[in-house]
């Protein structure tokens, strides 16, 4: 995809995603901003998924030194992801600014169907407003619980994982919602 290829082209090295199952979103940002308060590269979170799972970008030195920490504060699962970037987080400025210019080459029409982003989970109609949030896309938090329970509102009956990984089935799980996948 063209925002694949334009992420790819922007790698900063270096960099690398930490999951965390098991620790409360309210308790995590508070030894987050403690942890980062020593750091000159800061770890950022970059996906909500559920209340007690989330995924963080930044430094792998800087993740390795924090995952001790969750450890201690006894988180349940860490997981250093098998990614090539701190993907969703303000290290891909550069990738979004250049993927921003590409997307303004582009017109928008309002979606026929019901169009929920994941910057920040909520549905979004106008043509404007959906190009602005998938600029934002490359450089903010996934907001994966609220797009989730947004979608829930609707009473879906199916859904569809497309990932290879199931991740999907996983954080409905987490999420206690449990239609078909």
């Amino acid at each position: 995809s063209l925002r694949g290829k334009v992420m790819k082209k922007h790698l900063v090295s270096g960099k690398g995603m930490l999951s965390v199952l098991g620790v409360d979103i309210l308790d995590f940002k508070h030894l987050l901003s403690k942890y980062n308060s020593a750091l000159k590269e800061k770890i950022y979170i970059s996906n909500y998924n559920s209340k007690f799972n989330l995924t963080v970008a930044g430094n792998v030195q800087s993740l390795q030194g924090l995952s001790i920490s969750l450890k201690e504060c006894g988180a349940k699962q860490l997981r250093f992801l098998d990614v090539e970037g701190a993907w969703h987080s303000p290290y891909q400025k550069q990738a979004m600014e250049e993927y921003a210019e590409l997307l303004d080459e582009y017109r928008f029409k309002s979606p026929n169907i019901k169009f929920v982003c994941n910057v920040t989970g909520e549905i979004v109609s106008e043509p404007e407003q959906i190009v602005k949030q998938l600029k934002m896309h490359m450089v903010s938090a996934v907001q994966w619980a609220k797009t989730l329970n947004t979608i829930n509102s609707f009473s879906p009956s199916l859904y569809i994982d497309a990932g290879q990984s199931g991740q999907l089935k996983k954080m409905l799980f987490y999420m206690r919602l449990d239609p078909c996948i």
